[in-house]
């Protein structure tokens, strides 16, 4: 078997371009009113739609629908023709400017476009096209009256439009950068394959011209390069979208295990009662969410034992005199990340509370991520526990 079998270039792309579509579709029902994300949407929708209605299958079935023979070949050009017209419109949201002068460009690139699948069907009417072709249309009448024009029509559209496109978003991708510049870069490869795939049909067609058969070219290098085009102009939509929710699922992430250790030390101040446990295939942004709600609560339960002399002392004991801004930092976090520690010991000892706690100002300003890792790696830490361990003896001994 072959690869035209199977019909894979029509098929792959159609279900990429068909996902990209979707990945987009939930911001597109969210922001209507944005052309941007609409412009987006239909691109890829229509893109999808040329390589259904292009699968051979396909094109036997609308013909047989209708009646006429081929009568799919106009309405596929019309369908690829309004994806060209949407790749410029795209790119001219992209690249913004004078709302005024963008919208007349606009409208130039829709009138243009518009009369370009307008003159598909006048000159459909006047062609002579009774033998069905499904896969090799374009060379067996590349020499057919009114039909031949119709072939050369679309293919000059595609590349007026692939080399624009291609040339306006390599201009937009330099002040551009991480993974939208990356998803630019997938797409100006997809536009420059797409002026191979009519580098190749161009070549075929002009051989039927000069009374020579490269029809292999079309039939059978044409539809892979058009499946790569596909695949590398869906990816580049997807990429900054769907990179950009895999950059932050995993910012979450690590969040959630850099507070695990504050988490681990306050935890237990909680009653069992007050604590929220979340089902174990829950968000991890939700998981966030309640492991920092869990150490607010527990935090604002040790306020009134929170040593601040003590946590002074633990500052002027760890930083250096010429420490930097960010040395200062972290000697600042391992201070408070003791003053914490010895607070938490100072609960359960049932001590009393030693004033009023810090202020809501003071607390909103802990960096709970640093506090966090210095409990779990700062020597200061442990010294404290030792300290508080014997101050526990010690007060225990004195009651006896």
């Amino acid at each position: 078997m072959t690869i035209h079998d199977f019909y894979i270039p029509y098929v792959i792309p159609a279900v990429v371009l068909i996902v990209a579509f979707s990945i987009k579709a939930p911001a597109m029902l969210r922001y209507w009113k944005n052309p941007l994300l609409r412009a987006v949407g239909g691109l890829l929708l229509v893109a999808a739609a040329v390589f259904i209605f292009a699968y051979p299958p396909m094109i036997g079935w609308v013909n047989e629908l209708i009646g006429i023979p081929n009568i799919a070949a106009p309405w596929v050009y019309t369908i690829l023709t309004t994806y060209c017209g949407a790749c410029l419109v795209l790119v001219l949201y992209w690249r913004g400017g004078n709302p005024t002068a963008m919208k007349r460009s606009i409208w130039t690139v829709v009138s243009v476009y518009a009369t370009v699948i307008v003159a598909f069907w006048v000159l459909f009417i006047f062609a002579e096209v009774p033998v069905e072709r499904l896969r090799d249309l374009d060379t067996y009448y590349a020499n057919t009256p009114y039909m031949r024009e119709i072939i050369v029509l679309y293919l000059v559209a595609h590349s007026v439009a692939c080399l624009t496109s291609g040339i306006l978003t390599w201009n937009w991708l330099r002040r551009v950068d991480g993974l939208l510049r990356a998803g630019l870069v997938l797409m100006v490869i997809g536009y420059a394959l797409n002026l191979v795939y009519d580098a190749v049909k161009y070549t075929a067609i002009i051989a039927r011209w000069t009374g020579h058969n490269l029809d292999t070219l079309s039939t059978d290098v044409a539809p892979p390069v058009a499946c790569l085009c596909a695949i590398f102009i869906a990816v580049g939509f997807i990429l900054p979208h769907a990179g950009q929710g895999i950059q932050e699922s995993w910012e979450e992430r690590r969040q959630y295990r850099r507070l695990g250790p504050l988490w681990q030390e306050l935890h237990t101040l909680q009653p069992n009662a007050a604590i929220v446990r979340l089902p174990f295939r829950s968000a991890m942004s939700l998981k966030l969410i309640q492991r920092r709600s869990d150490i607010g609560d527990a935090l604002l339960r040790l306020d009134a034992h929170f040593d601040d002399s003590f946590r002074e002392q633990v500052y002027a004991d760890t930083v250096a005199p010429d420490a930097s801004e960010a040395d200062q930092r972290a000697a600042a976090a391992v201070a408070d990340a003791a003053a914490i520690v010895a607070a938490v010991a100072a609960i359960r000892a049932d001590e009393p509370p030693l004033g009023d706690g810090m202020s809501q100002e003071r607390r909103a300003g802990l960096d709970l991520g640093a506090i966090s890792q210095a409990i779990q790696r700062s020597p200061v830490i442990q010294q404290t526990r030792i300290r508080t361990m014997h101050r526990g003896t010690h007060e225990e001994a004195a009651t006896r």
